[in-house]
């Protein structure tokens, strides 16, 4: 049985205390045990790097103390002191110890980003010492998954343990390089995540630093391109995007739970980016390409998860890119962020990127999708597009809740209208986020639905009965997911999409039990993956034939619904 870290300390502290430390060794002893209490990070860090503390106990207790040291520093948001503390725990630990694996799993964990193939041989250790010890396959198999997944990766094929891989893991750390080859090919179908390529432009400057997750900062730079690979739990629902919690002690991202960018490769010229671009279209039916532009206060990392959770729960067959400011990715960087938006010859690199990405890269489709404060840059980079004379150049643009003026945005309506086919707002009457930017600017932001635009051509959609999370600021990929597919995947009319109502104006919809959003939901995906509305009826006829009560009157709501939908209707509102 392994003892989790905080009891080995606990059971370590009562037997030193309690059998008599001498004098001269109790303090430091003591201020450890009271730094793990008050979780006091300079008490913490200071117990870590204390001299007097490691020669004052015996090896055994010594492990048990920085392991609890350790776990403590994590509590205490100091990742790096923690895998110091992780590390000192181990030494002269046998491998075979089962009190060491909990230890190991969260050094492992801790330093995966530096150091992969440590990682990899500490979790190799542990899972060879359950073994050893005749863990059960199925008390050991979560331990078994984390490294498998770890190993995926890193670029090692699914059974890497098992075909001679475990050799050079046990050497040294300068033991034979990890085969090479794209990691995507290499995870299993049963894997617990999908790997997911976003090509990406920024305006944001690289950091210096090899981590991905640290790549580039809130600072401006150069634009630049590249593809970042970001790992998607296959064990959540739609519209999700999970990330690690503090409060849940959940320190370091699991792959199979969480979203983990994985990897950045910057790429070194405009004309490398859009080659691979237009390779990914050459692999795909559809070539669709989904560009996306996040919002305020958000880091690089953040943009490519959620352009990665986007590109999946979008079923995008194609490539989706993420372009990414500077924002300072902090609460208190609003009026930062919002000067950026300012800058004309970003604007002017913006318009002209995507210009080229609907042009330069064999895309049949190029749907455009920006968030909150994003969209400042958009509506702008738009203009310049329209100024040029450029017409329906993108299929979709989708304007998901606009953290823009709602004056700014009718003065540039009847010019950057005419750049796209269709162009769709959401809004809600819950955002908190948008209530507070309209104070600050003094003016209401256009995806306020408090004061909705009702603009000839713009298809304006109040989420707010639908609107979900802390914020009610992200509908459009979350509560709204399914209205919003319908949008992308088949340009539906507002009036086609039965999860909407509408009053008098044309041009608001608001979300409303038409239909059951379940049925909705089969209605579009089977067009999406049959590839016509023609081709969906005659899926659900054919299943109609063996169906029986619930499941056939389930079925004929489809049906219905299927018979009312035609792709190419254009809306009434255009």
């Amino acid at each position: 049985m392994v003892l989790r870290i905080t009891t080995l300390a606990l059971i370590a502290w009562g037997t030193a205390l309690g059998c008599g430390v001498a004098a001269a060794a109790a303090t430091p002893l003591q201020d450890a045990i009271r730094a793990f209490d008050t979780g006091d990070a300079v008490a913490l860090v200071a117990a870590l790097h204390d001299p007097q503390l490691s020669v004052s106990l015996d090896a055994e207790t010594g492990r048990s103390i920085y392991a609890g040291l350790g776990e403590a520093l994590l509590r205490a948001s100091r990742p790096a002191e923690a895998a110091t503390a992780y590390a000192k725990a181990l030494e002269g630990v046998d491998d075979g110890d089962t009190d060491a694996v909990e230890v190991r799993r969260a050094y492992a964990h801790l330093i995966f980003d530096t150091n992969r193939r440590e990682a990899l041989r500490q979790l190799s250790i542990a899972l060879g010492a359950l073994e050893a010890a005749g863990v059960s396959e199925e008390d050991r198999a979560e331990l078994g998954r984390d490294l498998r997944v770890r190993a995926i990766l890193s670029g090692f094929p699914a059974d890497w343990r098992h075909a001679g891989w475990i050799a050079p893991l046990n050497g040294s750390a300068a033991g034979a390089a990890a085969p090479r080859g794209g990691v995507a090919s290499a995870a299993p179908v049963e894997s617990a995540f999908t790997l997911v390529d976003v090509f990406y432009a920024t305006t944001r400057k690289a950091t210096g630093s090899k981590l991905p997750t640290a790549f580039y900062g809130g600072q401006p730079g150069q634009i630049s391109y590249g593809k970042a690979v970001v790992s998607v739990p296959r064990d959540r629902s739609p519209g999700e995007l999970p990330t690690p919690q503090a409060w849940a002690f959940e320190f370091r991202p699991d792959p199979a739970r969480h979203f983990v960018l994985n990897r950045v490769e910057r790429y070194g010229t405009r004309q490398q980016f859009l080659d691979n671009v237009t390779g990914r279209m050459s692999k795909s039916r559809l070539r669709e390409v989904l560009v996306f532009i996040h919002g305020f206060n958000m880091s690089f990392e953040n943009g490519a998860e959620r352009t990665a959770q986007l590109a999946v729960d979008l079923g995008l067959d194609g490539a989706p890119i993420l372009y990414s400011w500077p924002s300072k990715s902090s609460l208190m960087g609003y009026m930062s962020d919002a000067a950026t938006a300012e800058d004309s010859t970003r604007i002017a690199e913006l318009a002209q990127f995507l210009a080229d990405v609907a042009a330069r890269t064999g895309a049949t489709r190029v749907n455009v999708v920006a968030h909150s404060m994003g969209n400042r840059y958009l509506i702008r980079a738009l203009n310049t597009l329209a100024a040029g004379g450029a017409k329906q150049v993108f299929g979709e643009v989708v304007f998901a809740a606009p953290d823009v003026g709602v004056d700014e945005f009718k003065a540039v309506w009847p010019t950057i209208r005419q750049v796209a086919r269709r162009t769709t707002v959401y809004a809600s009457g819950r955002d908190k986020a948008l209530a507070l930017s309209s104070r600050i600017n003094n003016m209401p932001r256009a995806g306020d639905a408090h004061v909705p635009l009702l603009l000839s051509g713009l298809q304006t959609i109040d989420t707010t009965a639908a609107s979900g999370g802390l914020l009610g600021h992200d509908d459009f990929s979350g509560t709204a997911l399914d209205d919003f597919r319908a949008v992308i995947w088949l340009s539906l009319a507002p009036e086609q999409r039965c999860v909407l109502s509408n009053d008098a104006s044309k041009s608001l919809w608001r979300f409303a039990a038409g239909c059951p959003e379940s049925d909705f939901r089969q209605a579009t995906t089977l067009i999406r993956t049959t590839g016509s509305v023609a081709t969906a009826q005659a899926k659900v006829q054919r299943a109609l034939v063996r169906a029986a009560g619930a499941e056939a009157e389930r079925l004929r709501r489809v049906l219905d619904l299927l018979k009312g939908i035609d792709p190419g209707r254009k809306s009434r509102g255009r």
